[in-house]
């Protein structure tokens, strides 16, 4: 009875550490981890259609874009078409007010995240979500940013991790903005495709408790 608990215990903190996913906003791009990324220089600059596919590089994935309104968005670069304040020469997609903007991979991510502008200069709040496989927000984060013509790579960063490794797409969105918040643009997307889950101290702690424990009663036994 009491090896049957032991081992109840043990597929207990087995089944917490996969089925209570936790996430967390991340600020910068080093936070997400791994080498892969959405580069929108893959796109030829102009008019691209609403919705699109394309490769993460580095991970075998691929991802579909699209925005709430049915119309294309808009292949730019910082400096050449964009005044704002990503770095200078960096591609950017741009939902021409069309927002928000939906990103869906082929396979589930551990994170991903980018830098973001809206067109109108001031102030902005905006918004990061996670996706399950059916579109489904997971969880999301506002963040806050400023929009200006600095050109300095200030633009804010906004990421969304998860420890379960269960994102299968991020959504970008204004919340707040001097005008027209999903209004904005976005550079390369990084993604962290590994989708390994790391167990909490506390899932350790109790595995190794009932093993231990474990361990005993079958010695005791073997004493018998």
């Amino acid at each position: 009875m009491l090896r049957n608990t032991l081992l109840a215990v043990v597929a207990l903190a087995f089944s917490a550490n996969t089925a209570s996913a936790q996430y967390s906003l991340l600020t910068s791009r080093a936070q997400v981890g791994g080498t892969g990324f959405i580069n929108w220089a893959d796109l030829p600059t102009g008019s691209v259609s609403n919705p699109f596919n394309i490769n993460v590089t580095n991970t075998g994935l691929t991802a579909t874009v699209s925005q709430a309104v049915n119309s294309g968005f808009t292949r730019i670069d910082q400096g050449a078409g964009w005044g704002g304040n990503f770095t200078s020469g960096d591609a950017l997609l741009w939902t021409n007010g069309n927002g928000p903007m939906t990103i869906m991979f082929s396979s589930n991510t551990s994170s991903a995240g980018a830098n973001f502008q809206t067109d109108y200069f001031g102030s902005f709040v905006g918004r990061i979500s996670a996706l399950d496989v059916g579109g489904n927000v997971l969880a999301f984060f506002n963040f806050n940013g400023t929009s200006n013509s600095n050109g300095d790579g200030s633009a804010v960063f906004a990421g969304i991790t998860s420890t379960n490794g269960d994102i299968r797409g991020v959504r970008f969105e204004g919340v707040s903005a001097s005008n027209q918040p999903n209004d904005f643009s976005i550079n390369n997307v990084s993604v962290n495709g590994a989708t390994t889950t790391v167990p909490e101290p506390g899932t350790y702690a109790l595995m190794a408790s009932g093993l231990v424990a474990l361990a005993v009663v079958r010695r005791r036994k073997a004493r018998a």
